[in-house]
């Protein structure tokens, strides 16, 4: 009788918190009623019965779990259900990556914040923050082999090195076809992101953030003097004029925005063909605590002070860091606990203040 009921709430667990467990979690997360010798003799038989797998030498999960605990031991949850996730790139190493499925969850689209004459601008959301490093988007839209005749419509075309070819962002009905042609230029000094394209990804471009981007900061990418028709931005900065009456109407009209049927919210015109694609996401709008690669476990990252005892830190600090590169920042030294000097690095403003002081 004890067996069966042990044997429904092991196996509840793992499938709830989705990571490989330990006999002493099991035990903490039982409140130390059952002995951990009774516990184990449960997850043996359970082994046995094909009920449970042996994912390390002392951590067990269901069968039916096994390939979901590897995702959840190297990208928390939280980090999976919002969308980003990491991109490969050249030389074999990864960074973070915002999806096309997920770019609406974490930018808005609205009026510049350089001027009227700007018309729209691509914010962070207020419940967001972008680290230094990360692929915000890819510039998408239709592949042509002269930028000729999208230039006389208004050039949203990006030239990409590798092939020659040109990406326009704007399809033949005027209609945007990513985020990124909401980007605006504001000078090399207002700058947080940069166009850039990888050896390995040949023919796409994507825009990477240069530095941290804080929530509802615009971002800004350096088209280049020559777009404007410029040598230099000093030049453009010399003989630039406000753009006509008739033509900064005409902006200010395409940049209006209109209630959403759906969702009730209010998206520029420009943006309704993107809106569409993923009106109602509720996640848009969640503020979420921790935007960590790594989940908080036994085998990533650990609270010192709660969870492990001195004697286990060297074999704990081992699990943790054999999951993920030290020396690269992208999944290790901003996205989870040190385990060794317990330090906590996350993109809360609380912890930004406790890793200050």
């Amino acid at each position: 009788m004890l067996y069966e009921a042990l044997a429904r709430v092991i196996g509840d667990m793992c499938v709830r918190l989705g990571v490989p467990l330990t006999l002493r979690a099991i035990s903490l997360l039982l409140n130390n009623v059952i002995y951990e010798d009774v516990l184990e003799a449960a997850c043996l038989r359970m082994l046995e019965e094909g009920k449970l797998i042996q994912v390390d030498k002392d951590s067990y999960t269901t069968r039916n779990m096994r390939f979901a605990c590897r995702v959840n031991l190297l990208i928390s949850r939280e980090y999976q259900r919002l969308g980003m996730t990491l991109l490969h790139t050249d030389g074999g190493s990864e960074v973070r990556y915002i999806p096309a499925s997920a770019e609406h969850r974490f930018f808005e689209v609205k009026r510049s914040s350089i001027g009227a004459h700007a018309g729209l601008g691509l914010f962070v959301r207020s419940t967001r923050r972008v680290p230094q490093g990360c692929v915000l988007c890819e510039y998408r839209g239709r592949t042509l082999s002269s930028a000729a005749s999208s230039a006389a419509k208004g050039v949203y075309v990006v030239r990409v090195r590798s092939s020659g070819m040109f990406i326009d962002g704007i399809s033949a009905a005027g209609e945007h076809l990513s985020l990124a042609t909401f980007i605006n230029d504001n000078g090399p000094l207002r700058a947080n992101a940069q166009l850039m394209e990888y050896d390995t990804l040949s023919g796409r471009v994507f825009i990477v953030a240069v530095r941290d981007i804080a929530p509802s900061e615009e971002i800004f990418v350096l088209y280049g003097a020559t777009y404007w028709g410029f040598s230099s931005y000093e030049e453009l900065k010399q003989h630039w004029k406000p753009p006509s009456v008739p033509v900064a109407k005409a902006a200010a009209v395409l940049s209006e925005g209109s209630k959403c049927r759906r969702c009730g919210e209010t998206v520029p015109w420009r943006a309704l063909r993107l809106h569409s694609d993923v009106c109602g996401d509720p996640l848009t709008s969640m503020i979420l605590l921790n935007l960590d690669c790594l989940p908080r476990s036994e085998y990533t990252a650990v609270c010192t002070a709660g969870r492990i005892l001195a004697g286990e830190r060297v074999r704990a600090f081992h699990k943790a860091t054999s999951q993920v590169n030290l020396s690269d920042p992208q999944t290790l030294a901003h996205t989870c606990e040190d385990i060794v000097q317990d330090l906590e690095f996350c993109f809360t403003e609380s912890g930004e203040k406790e890793e200050s002081s």
